[in-house]
This record gives structure tokens, C-alpha cells and sequence, in this order.
């Protein structure tokens, strides 16, 4: 039996926003959970992506239009791995990260 999803809220993100593609899902590595539209207080009002390949750093949000500072929290640019997704969220839960293949 499945544990319910909890409320969710903007303030309690256990990692920043993270973009991926379909291969974690496709590969059985995630599951669909729910699909409903998002609250107010579920929803963050600035998504903010860091891309850091320069001295300073600049931000985009989703849509990559480009920001002038950084709205924590703030994800990396870039696609995740479902391995770095899963080392993100291992590290913010004290979880030991699985060994390199």
C-alpha cells in the first residue's frame, strides 16, 4: 500500500526544481504519483535555473527567458540524470549515494 502524498508547499522543497526528460519515467526509475493542477501554495512564483559555465553566473527561469538575479530556490541549468537526480535527493535526505557503476 502506498503512503498518500503529503501537502505539498513551496517553502518545504526538498531539492531546488530540477528539469529532466522522460527516460526516468520510461525506464521505470519514477513513477507517476497524481496529476492535478497545482495551488497557489504549491506552486513557486519564479522558477529560477543558474547556468555557471561563465565566471558570473547567469539565470533563466523555465521558459529560459533570461532573469536578473537569482529567486531561490534556485536549480541548475541544465537536464538532470535521473542518477543525479536521485544523488540530490539521497544527499538531502542523509542517505548514502549509490555506488558508481
Amino acid at each position: 500500500m502506498k503512503t498518500p502524498i503529503p501537502e505539498l508547499l513551496r517553502g518545504r522543497l526538498l531539492v531546488p526544481p530540477m528539469m529532466t526528460n522522460r527516460l526516468p519515467w520510461t525506464k521505470g526509475y519514477f513513477e507517476h504519483l497524481e496529476n492535478r493542477p497545482l495551488t497557489p501554495m504549491e506552486r513557486l512564483p519564479q522558477h529560477c535555473f543558474a547556468r555557471s559555465w561563465t565566471n558570473a553566473p547567469q539565470y533563466f527561469d523555465e521558459l529560459s527567458n533570461s532573469l536578473p538575479g537569482p529567486t531561490a530556490p534556485v536549480g541548475e541549468y541544465g537536464l538532470q540524470s535521473f542518477r543525479t537526480i536521485e544523488d540530490k535527493v539521497s544527499e538531502a535526505l542523509d542517505i548514502p549515494l549509490a555506488p558508481e557503476d
